[in-house]
């Protein structure tokens, strides 16, 4: 039944408050942080700190009541010893971490004093709490492991030793130590502890560099300040016990609670009370085999802090439930909270979250019918329950017709929530009879069925019925220690996409029901992109229901896998910014609702994307997207790339977190259009408007590396893939068949759409099925390209492309589009040639052009054509340099290395090659002169050597879990010359460089196997090889 909704929080008893003298007792570790986090406002703490004075400190009893609280804390007057005094006892454990503060000369001053002292700082704390670098301490309690992809075997050229390499050790900068060997390690993602003494100033605040990040982590710890605290743990027990809590009570309605660092708490119960705040600086562990319901408004867990909801060894129990409420606590008081980032889990520590596994979604083997009550699948359903909560796609596009351009759609889609009756093997047993025909237009083409109920629960207290603006959200901020696994979140998100949304700093004022952005279902909040050896790991979830996204991937290096969104408004999975890394694999998008305009005409200017109704949103083009499903979006594409605008935190892609970092011309940072779309392999769009859409902002990329839509199937769309202001495509093994559904405007349907400003693409392999159009080719540019329309040199191919069923099969036909056959082709031939002697390329007008013939399997073609020309600029001279370093000719003329990879255009395979450019003589390469640093100097140029010997190499792992492979250790070089690491290349796998040498292969959780990827390896005479790597993927 659902509670009425409540108006404001319940506050807590008299009884039940810790008080400020005891909480300054339990303070430790806290304080400086508690500190930092008032420096904006000093004047409002200034009664919680100036009870700190002259304090004397109980580190005794374990038990505490809070009657006698003053007699157990510092005489604040006269800073005599109290009758309680207990400074003789010998500290229990759950009180050693807070066993020392600043000297009593420095707690007498002002509290403005403490903040500004040289001294005026906790000592021996572990709380710098900035997890760009993992700074922070993990708790000495609990085993701080990445659960997910688990220890895997050392692969040392062809060979492997088991070793628990999964997670390396590494410290604040952010740059990962080599990874552990040591059989005997626990494989976790460990921190290096930060102690500070008794320093003062920048050190001790987070984030000093990014002013945005600070804000933020201030305004989180702003919310559950140590001082207000009304329940803190002081022994290891559990929640529901009166001797964990220092006031001798467990925490009831309004409690506002503070779990220390070095304290553990067991959540083993239900709990009635409706708590206002949870602060986590220790660890909170719910009972993995015992029903546990916890109703709280706002759940924060600091940097030392750990949320523990179930283990990779120990998940929680099938038959058992854990569930966080946040409570309906009606409007969000502003002046508490002016960010609005309350009610709802908000972490910048660690999250390990494991609810009982079960398949996330299945193919179903016979089409279901209006009338059916069962359902067949492909296999039998691993972990469904009777009474879970499924989701069956409709495979009939809905109409968006009578919807005004620039409203929210309402379109009804024939997607089913369906409940589970009965289980037999691969027949499942439904609540009703279906409402919609679920048939395919062909045999091998069926309707997917997905499953939303999951063991561990994060919800708004009311559901769908909780005003937007007051509902709940979760995000994981600023840091990547975290797993999340077969969890749901049910209702939940403020930020409402179907209305303007703006980041919360653009606001001149803010109310409860500003409609800021950021406030998601599952929100992956900046947690960083340096470290992609260690990804967050986010498999099995379910979002049920959110009024703007599900799913959002931002400032990330993050790992998506398995999941499933339904009746999400805007986009269901979403790549925020455009620097984001990772993968996303086997999820589905069901029932994504938008606006009806296009974003590039409306959204693009305040930042607010993602709102046409999409199931995968890509701002960027380094997460790679395998095995997804979007289904049910009547407005928008099943998957859409979106290349415009201007993130407010102007945030660019390192290209050091790119496999071909070389392509994108050693600058510091890139915008997200310049990658190539990185892997994009076997993803399906059922019902939805368009099945895959790119849209950039010119097709300039300034390399040759290919973005390649790899076995792509869109059925019952309007529109298969749309590209438009972009270029150099491969299209493979494309299948996309036309909707015939009433209310569709069936002549505006193509199966391949290539719009304004589009060059350079490639359909290698299609069956286009009824469609208007097969294949709509636009053919104009504008802007500084408009030079193009009288050329014809759109360098269109087609190879194997099957048309039925259309009206016309090609539209806007010209004299220069090639059609081929696969017969026509040479498969394996892929080179380049300079008419340029090696090393004497020379700066021509600011700029070295480098031209070049390119032969493939096509052909002969230029290196690079007129709309996008091989130029690199000083700037780009400058960062090969200082990456490089440079050498001198026999004839003593210095010299630049330029690594140039360039690709087959049916096949998007690379080669890689080494291009010298000769430096002007004018260049001083020197620190502050042209450029940043003195470079390396590598000595003369030997212009015979010979390229290095790169052997393939193989490997084992299992599903779900990773491997390092030392590529290099059967490498070698005839000349004798060092070698190293140049750049990974990929097609279907998830690899990343670990910097010494190794990579990390990371095994999705779905596939078996052999994968492949290739390496180059690079001797001191810029001279390159390529070689293979065979993944043997087990169950």
């Amino acid at each position: 039944m659902t509670k009425t909704r409540r108006k404001s929080p319940k506050s807590a008893s008299r009884s039940e408050v810790a008080g400020s003298a005891l909480v300054a007792a339990l303070l430790g570790a806290q304080f400086a942080e508690e500190a930092a986090a008032a420096v904006d406002d000093v004047n409002k703490s200034r009664e919680d700190y100036w009870v700190l004075r002259n304090a004397r400190f109980c580190r005794g009893h374990s038990e505490i009541a809070s009657d006698d609280s003053v007699a157990h804390a510092a005489h604040v007057e006269s800073g005599s010893q109290s009758v309680g005094d207990h400074s003789s006892h010998t500290a229990t454990a759950g009180l050693r971490a807070f066993s020392s503060l600043v000297a009593d000369a420095d707690l007498a001053r002002s509290p403005s004093a403490l903040f500004d002292s040289p001294r005026g700082r906790v000592v021996n704390r572990n709380t710098i709490d900035d997890h760009d670098g993992h700074a922070t301490a993990t708790s000495p309690t609990v085993n701080d492991d990445h659960d997910d992809h688990t220890a895997g075997p050392v692969v040392v050229g062809g060979g492997q030793v088991d070793a628990p390499v999964d997670h390396t050790t590494h410290t604040g900068g952010g740059t990962p130590t080599t990874p552990s060997t040591d059989p005997t390690s626990g494989g976790g993602h460990t921190h290096a502890t930060t102690t500070t003494g008794g320093s003062t100033g920048a050190t001790n605040i987070p984030h000093p560099n990014d002013p945005a990040k600070q804000h933020e982590h201030m305004a989180a710890m702003n919310l559950v300040p140590v001082s207000s605290a009304t329940h803190v743990a002081v022994n290891n027990g559990s929640w529901f016990d009166p001797n964990t809590w220092a006031n001798g009570q467990v925490p009831g309605d309004g409690a506002r609670v503070v779990i220390p660092q070095g304290v553990t708490v067991d959540y083993d119960g239900k709990s009635p009370a409706s708590i206002f705040t949870v602060r986590v600086d220790g660890d909170l562990i719910f009972d993995s085999h015992t029903d546990t319901f916890m109703e709280v408004d706002t759940f924060v867990v600091t940097g030392t802090g750990k949320l523990t909801i179930g283990t990779e060894t120990d998940p929680v129990d099938p038959n058992v439930s854990a569930v966080i409420s946040f409570a309906d606590n009606g409007p969000i008081d502003v002046a508490w909270d002016p960010l609005l980032l309350s009610r709802g889990l908000i972490s910048h520590g660690t999250v390990d979250i494991h609810g009982a596994q079960k398949d996330t979604f299945l193919k179903v083997s016979v089409d279901p019918m209006h009338g059916d009550n069962t359902l067949t699948l492909e296999t039998v359903p691993s972990g469904w329950q009777v009474g879970d909560k499924l989701v069956l796609t409709g495979t009939h596009l809905a109409s968006i017709k009578g919807t005004a351009k620039g409203a929210p759609v309402t379109a009804q889609t024939q997607d089913e929530e369906l409940i589970i009756k009965a289980i037999n093997g691969n027949v499942i047993t439904l609540d009703r009879a279906l409402a919609y025909d679920h048939e395919g237009p062909r045999a091998d083409l069926k309707a997917y069925v997905a499953n939303y109920s999951r063991n561990v629960v994060f919800q708004s207290e009311n559901g769908q019925a909780t005003p937007v603006h007051e509902r709940g959200h979760v995000m994981m901020m600023h840091s990547d220690d975290v797993v999340v696994k077969y969890a749901a979140f049910d209702e939940l998100g403020r930020t409402d996409k179907s209305a303007r949304s703006f980041d919360v700093s653009q606001l001149t004022s803010v109310t409860s029901d500003s409609n800021v952005q950021g406030r998601y279902s599952f929100h992956l909040h900046r947690t960083g992109v340096t470290d992609q050896a260690h990804p967050a790991i986010v498999e099995g979830n379910a979002v049920w229901g959110s009024p703007g996204w599900g799913f959002v991937h931002h400032d990330s290096n993050a790992i998506l896998s398995n999941n499933a969104a339904y009746d999400v408004f805007g986009a269901a999975f979403v790549a925020e910014t455009g620097n984001e890394t990772g993968r996303w694999d086997h999820n589905i998008a069901i029932k994504s609702l938008g606006m009806n305009h296009s974003s590039k005409v409306v959204d693009v200017g305040p930042f607010d994307l993602g709102r046409t109704g999409t199931g995968f949103w890509f701002q960027g083009r380094l997460v790679e997207a395998v095995d997804n499903v979007a289904a049910g979006v009547p407005a928008g594409a099943g998957f859409t790339y979106f290349h415009r605008g201007t993130d407010p935190n102007n945030l660019s892609v390192d290209p050091s977190v790119s496999g071909m970092s070389d392509s994108l011309r050693y600058l510091s940072g890139v915008n997200s259009n310049m990658p190539n779309i990185s892997i994009f392999l076997n993803n399906e769009t059922i019902a939805s408007q368009i099945g895959l859409e790119v849209v950039k902002a010119n097709p300039r990329q300034d390399h040759d590396v290919r973005s390649l839509i790899d076995d792509f199937t869109a059925w019952e769309v309007l529109k298969g893939v749309h590209l438009g202001y972009t270029g150099h495509y491969t299209i493979r093994n494309l299948d996309v068949v036309g909707t015939d559904s009433a209310g569709i405007p069936l002549q505006n349907g193509a199966g391949i759409s290539l719009g304004v400003h589009v060059f350079d693409v490639v359909v290698n392999g299609a069956n286009i099925e009824g469609f208007s159009t097969g294949v709509y080719q636009h053919k104009t540019a504008v802007n500084g390209l408009s030079f193009m329309n009288a050329l014809d040199r759109w360098d269109y191919v087609y190879i194997d492309v099957n048309i039925t069923g259309a009206t016309q099969n090609y539209s806007n036909v010209t004299a220069n589009d090639r059609h081929l056959t696969a017969a026509d082709l040479t498969a394996g031939r892929l080179s380049y040639s300079s008419s340029y002697a090696e090393t004497h390329i020379t700066q021509k007008n600011g700029v070295f052009d480098l031209q070049g013939v390119k032969t493939d399997s096509i052909g002969k073609t230029a290196g690079y054509e007129a709309w996008d020309p091989d130029l690199i600029t000083t700037k780009e001279l400058r960062g090969a340099i200082e990456q490089n370093g440079f050498w001198t000719t026999a004839d003593g003329r210095r010299v630049a290395l330029i690594e140039e990879y360039y690709a087959d255009r049916a096949t998007a395979d690379v080669i890689k090659v080494g291009i010298f450019v000769e430096i002007p003589s004018s260049y001083v390469l020197s620190a502050g002169r042209f450029t940043s640093i003195t470079p390396a100097y590598n000595g003369v140029l030997n212009q015979n050597s010979k390229a290095p010997t790169a052997v393939n190499d193989i490997a084992n792992v299992k599903q779900g879990h990773s491997v390092v492979i030392d590529v290099l250790a059967n490498d070698k070089d005839p000349d004798g010359d060092k070698i190293h690491l140049d750049g990974i290349f990929s097609q279907s796998s998830h690899v990343v460089d670990n910097g010494d040498g190794t990579v990390t292969y990371f095994a999705d959780p779905n596939f078996k196997g052999q994968d492949v990827f290739y390496y180059f390896v690079q001797d001191t005479n810029g001279d390159i090889s390529k070689a293979q790597v065979t993944v043997t993927v087990d169950v």
